[in-house]
């Protein structure tokens, strides 16, 4: 190699080094915390909830979007024929429909709650509807499993305040 050549790379060796090419840790900026940015809540509203459906619904749990009074009605009518906590504006807004599915009314199996229903704007076109559960705590004394157990599922119409398309997000805490 001539000396030239060993002078160049030499200088790009301590170029490298100093840019942190030779750390112990590689560099990772991570996300970046911007304080300007603030999230724009949406209303969120419990429309009615429930441990049994009025009919028997078929599968497990399951999330729906009902962007209109029609399948509104024929969703509800399948789940209820109590009185709501206030009626759905469609021109407003937008139900989601949040059934747990089938389970026995014990602590014998892992079963998740909802503890928070909430929403958030995207962007001008979506929303983010944030549904949080927690597990519920399992009994594993001689008792499970219990025969005869009751088998219940809970249901939730929750009334969304837009009418941009919804994205769910579903998190379990610990």
């Amino acid at each position: 190699m001539q000396p030239k050549g060993l002078v160049v790379w030499l200088i790009l060796a301590l170029l490298a080094s100093a840019c942190g090419a030779e750390r112990d840790e590689p560099f990772d900026p991570g996300v970046t915390d911007d304080d300007d940015e603030t999230v724009e809540s949406i209303s969120v509203r419990r429309v009615i909830s429930d441990e049994q459906p009025l009919l028997a619904i078929d599968g497990q749990k399951q999330l729906l979007v009902l962007r209109d009074e029609d399948n509104y009605f024929l969703f509800l009518d399948r789940y209820t024929d109590q009185a709501l906590a206030f009626d759905p504006d469609f021109d407003e807004g937008q139900v989601v429909l949040i059934d747990m599915g089938d389970r026995d009314d014990n602590n014998c199996d892992y079963a998740l709650e909802l503890q928070s229903v909430s929403a958030q704007v995207i962007d001008d076109d979506a929303a983010q509807v944030n549904v949080d559960y927690a597990p519920l705590s399992v009994d594993t004394s001689e008792a499970c499993p219990e025969e005869d157990a009751l088998s219940i599922r809970p249901f939730y119409f929750y009334f969304v305040e837009t009418r941009s398309e919804l994205v769910i997000h579903e998190t379990v805490d610990d």
